[in-house]
């Protein structure tokens, strides 16, 4: 019946020997393989009706010439292998969950949890590309007072190379107050070529409370103003970003959700930290016991 309501409705000639029952992302799914627009100038298609409920269908669909039918097939079938279906209710109801867990691990924060969490001295870790080192970053954490506020102080440094003589070099340094309250920052980026400057980028924010003020200077005149409200008791500090995974609770699995500020937009994004379990990490030739975060 199917056959012939798409025959009738999209003029898509199904070939009966292509009906092939499956399943995909734990659902009934149905391959239907044939031709649209007839035998000359038609195109060849393939539909996958994965069955979401009794009433509801999700339908994959390629097509492409039909001399090149195998490259279509090969095509969809690498889409539908990444197919993943969720419950919506479900989702939201962990993101609830895991929201909840981030704004308690903040509000239970102070000095003293924070000054635990400092790795102090500097951290230099190379950046492997393609089984070559492709640059560094460099990461120093400290507790540190600022305009007359205690609280942590983290400076992050990289440089990285492109292609040819291109390589971007960054400096990223970020404080914020042990009671959360108050922070600022200051991001610096430039892209070379050899010794001549690609662009530059360079952001200042701080902010008090929820109000987020940004600053952003492209080049050498372009200077762009922003304010952004940001959600108290779940917000996440620019400074806290590295040193959060030693925040957690890393005994117990389970999601920490938070907000933070994204550069990219200019906006708030969410951000979730999991706990997965114990894992073994071999490096160098060496195991270590770790946990998988």
């Amino acid at each position: 019946h199917l056959a012939d309501h798409l025959l009738v409705t999209q003029n898509f000639q199904v070939d009966p020997a292509s009906m092939t029952p499956t399943t995909l992302a734990g659902h009934g799914a149905l391959i239907l393989e044939g031709s649209v627009g007839g035998s000359v100038f038609g195109l060849f298609r393939r539909d996958v009706w994965v069955r979401l409920d009794e009433h509801r269908f999700l339908v994959l669909r390629a097509s492409g010439p039909l001399d090149r039918a195998d490259e279509v097939r090969a095509a969809g079938e690498t889409a539908a292998a990444t197919l993943w279906l969720f419950d919506p209710a479900a989702t939201r109801a962990k993101l609830e969950q895991d929201l909840a867990r981030g704004g308690a691990l903040l509000e239970g924060l102070d000095g003293d949890a924070l000054r635990a969490a400092l790795t102090p001295g500097d951290h230099w870790y190379a950046v492997v590309r393609s089984g070559k080192v492709a640059g560094f970053v460099h990461v120093s954490e400290q507790w540190a007072r600022q305009d007359r506020v205690e609280g942590l102080r983290v400076v992050t440094e990289s440089a990285m190379a492109g292609e040819g003589a291109v390589r971007k070099l960054a400096r990223d340094e970020a404080f914020c107050s042990f009671d959360l309250t108050f922070e600022r920052w200051e991001s610096f980026s430039i892209v070379l070529d050899g010794d001549a400057e690609q662009s530059r980028h360079l952001t200042y924010g701080i902010r008090q409370h929820g109000l987020l003020l940004i600053q952003t200077v492209v080049g050498p005149r372009q200077t762009q103003a922003n304010q952004v409200k940001v959600p108290v008791g779940i917000y996440l500090p620019r400074a806290l970003a590295s040193v959060a995974p030693a925040l957690l609770d890393r005994r117990q699995p389970g999601g920490y959700a938070f907000a933070r500020y994204d550069d990219a937009t200019g906006g708030i994004e969410m951000r979730t930290l999991t706990v997965v379990g114990p894992s073994a990490v071999t490096l160098g030739g060496q195991t270590f016991e770790a946990v998988e975060l």
